[in-house]
């Protein structure tokens, strides 16, 4: 099948759509049969059927696509419960006059009656194609028949581009290069990752490992950087109004648009649009787009002038341009030297700025009028070198999400915090309720970081290290060492100068520890304790080693299984496997998030199975279920946040009390 001669017929071809509509089979009506009132596509949606076509059987699937012919006969069987699919009629002819080499083309390659079926190597973007085309067509408007034809021509063209040169049921793209073309096309929209992985059936921690591993960037990030750049084309080539070019970019607030757009050139729009320039130019820019960026770093634009249609080049002759600074900058410059040598000399402390503290956490300095209490800052020294934060920070973010429980344990609240959940856990609820959420922190969230307006950010070197520059645009930002949460918590402490907190915290846990310790041994006694873990469509053991296994194993002192590989931190077992560990307790906690149904469909599974029900544990009634339903945020940061250890160890205490009556 040639087809080029496709799209040459396509490209000389009248089209008038016929109907576009959505279909759905049911076990009520297992087979359809019909001839076609004219040619026509079927684009599968959910599940499948069998197409016989002119006695060829085709196996139509979700996103698979057939093409028939005008006048052909079609009998459509079910092969599984249902089966929900787009048909769009068309009648499509030769514009006249035309030539005879194209009227014998038509005669030997009709593209409008021949049958094929293939899987597109890009479907996500012929599917997003198709909705539109069918929402168009609900309009009885011209103008909504006008669009949906639009759209028709623009779903043929995508249609033979994938095509070209491969043979039907060919590869599929990858997830993220159909996710890159989704946010080409869609930047304007609203985008999240939780959107994107579902898009493609992945969970959002998987994507945004294959995005980054694909761009350097993560999804989110990416998404800015394509709107900066398309407000870029905006401010040099046209005269939009600044609240035009943010809502085209998919911004609604022009004022936050022009904060974001600063950010990341470290120009506000206006000053971009006066100096000409572009974003590369500044060194400012914290993201530097990959080589595999789906915009174009040098983009030639028309202009509209047929007299000026060349873009600025070094062989280009401009004249009148001077070459000299304006008036007003140059004064500017001169007044910041003086009050940047009056500073200098007038330096009370004799320390030279940007030295390194006596102190290997950090030391004390006003860095203002020491009148002004607010502008009293710290040099606090780490990873990343010197850094000065405020003297007494109002304003904190901390990241990953585990800081949020670590600042409160220090008494202090966040301004901004991450949640895996919709909702805080119960334990912070009261305290957080005005406390911003930020989302899972799959990506780092720089917009809704950047709106709460933070004097200070703390963050884990393992979850800020590839931000960190990006960060400081924000806010002074602290980097800390990846340890366990009591040693995050000393560090943090000396940081915020709040040592005494940090010490009191700890001992108020481990008073807390003690004295579960000391009830559950006097319930369990020797008996063997295992925390099985059930998350998405696997098993898990957990060890001693991990930090939740070290509550139970070290803090409350529950004996382990002897078969269990101490080495391992978390073993991933079949259920096959599980019944060589078999002890007389068992935790499982049931890790799931609120998007997810794998999990419980995993458990539920578990539950019905021979082997778990010969489990030890189970015989005797001694497994506790924890983190289903609504108690799944109080347990997920379990392990590793002194909030939510206490809370676990309070609800374990309850379970072996229960156990025992």
């Amino acid at each position: 099948m040639n087809w080029n001669d496709h799209s040459l017929l396509w490209n000389q071809a009248f089209i008038r759509i016929i109907d576009i509509r959505r279909m759905r089979m049911t076990k009520e009506h297992t087979a359809v049969f019909y001839q076609l009132p004219s040619s026509g596509f079927l684009f599968g949606i959910r599940g499948s059927a069998r197409i016989i076509l002119e006695g060829e059987q085709y196996a139509l699937k979700p996103l698979h696509l057939l093409h028939a012919g005008k006048g052909m006969r079609m009998n459509i069987q079910l092969t599984e419960q249902e089966f929900e699919y787009y048909l769009i009629l068309y009648k499509a002819m030769l514009a006249l006059p035309a030539s005879r080499g194209l009227q014998k083309l038509m005669e030997s390659c009709n593209p409008f009656g021949v049958p094929y079926h293939f899987k597109p190597q890009d479907a996500m973007y012929l599917y997003d194609i198709i909705k539109q085309m069918d929402n168009q067509w609900k309009h009885s408007e011209i103008n909504g028949k006008l669009q949906t034809k639009g759209l028709f021509y623009l779903f043929i063209q995508e249609l033979l581009s994938q095509l070209e040169g491969h043979q039907p049921l060919t590869a599929a793209a990858s997830p993220v290069e159909q996710a890159l073309r989704y946010m080409n096309e869609h930047y304007k929209e609203e985008i999240t990752v939780h959107a994107l992985a579902r898009r493609w059936n992945c969970s959002p921690r998987h994507f945004t490992r294959l995005f980054r591993a694909h761009t350097g960037k993560s999804p989110i990030e990416y998404l800015m950087h394509l709107r900066t750049n398309k407000a870029e084309e905006l401010l040099l080539h046209t005269e939009a109004t600044l609240h035009e070019i943010a809502a085209s970019v998919g911004y609604q607030d022009e004022y936050y648009f022009g904060r974001m757009f600063k950010k990341q050139t470290g120009l506000s729009p206006i000053a971009f649009r006066m100096h000409g320039c572009k974003q590369s130019d500044w060194p400012h820019n914290p993201f530097q787009l990959s080589e595999k960026s789906i915009v174009a770093n040098n983009i030639d634009s028309y202009i509209g002038n047929d007299n000026y249609y060349h873009i600025s080049r070094e062989d280009v002759l401009h004249m009148y341009t001077s070459k000299k600074p304006p008036l007003a900058a140059v004064m500017l410059i001169c007044l910041t030297l003086i009050l940047t040598a009056c500073q200098t000399g007038t330096s009370t402390n004799g320390n030279v700025a940007g030295g390194t503290s006596n102190s290997p956490t950090l030391t004390s300095e006003a860095s203002a009028s020491p009148n002004v209490a607010g502008d009293a800052t710290r040099v606090v020294s780490t990873m990343k070198g010197d850094v000065t934060i405020p003297a007494n920070p109002q304003r904190i973010v901390g990241l990953p999400v585990q800081y949020r429980e670590l600042l409160f344990a220090l008494g202090i609240t966040p301004v901004a915090a991450l949640n895996a959940h919709a909702e805080f856990p119960a334990y912070l609820s009261d305290s957080f309720k005005d406390v911003v959420k930020l989302g899972p922190g799959f990506d780092i969230p720089y917009e809704k970081i950047l709106s709460t307006e933070p004097d200070l950010i703390l963050g884990a070197n393992w979850r800020i290290q590839n931000d960190y520059d990006s960060l400081t645009k924000i806010a002074p930002t602290i980097m800390l060492p990846d340890q366990s949460w009591r040693l995050n918590l000393l560090e943090m402490g000396k940081v915020l100068d709040k040592v005494d907190a940090a010490e009191k915290a700890i001992a108020d846990y481990e008073a807390v520890a003690a004295s579960a310790k000391e009830k559950i041994h006097s319930i369990a006694g020797d008996q063997t304790f295992m925390l099985m873990m059930v998350n998405e469509k696997q098993f898990y053991i957990i060890g001693e080693q991990n930090a939740r296994g070290a509550v139970l194993h070290h803090d409350l002192g529950l004996k382990k299984v002897e078969a269990y590989p101490q080495e391992e931190s978390v073993l991933e077992v079949s259920l096959e496997k599980m019944i060589e560990y078999n002890p007389d307790y068992i935790m499982l906690l049931v890790q799931s998030y609120e998007d997810s149904t794998d999990t419980k469909t995993t458990y539920d599974n578990l539950l019905k199975s021979s082997i778990w029900n010969q489990m030890t544990a189970v015989k005797k009634n001694q497994v506790f279920v924890v983190g289903t339903g609504d108690t799944s945020k109080e347990w997920h940061l379990f392990g590793e946040a002194p909030l939510a250890n206490q809370y676990g160890i309070q609800e374990i205490v309850k379970a072996f009390e229960n156990s025992k009556s």
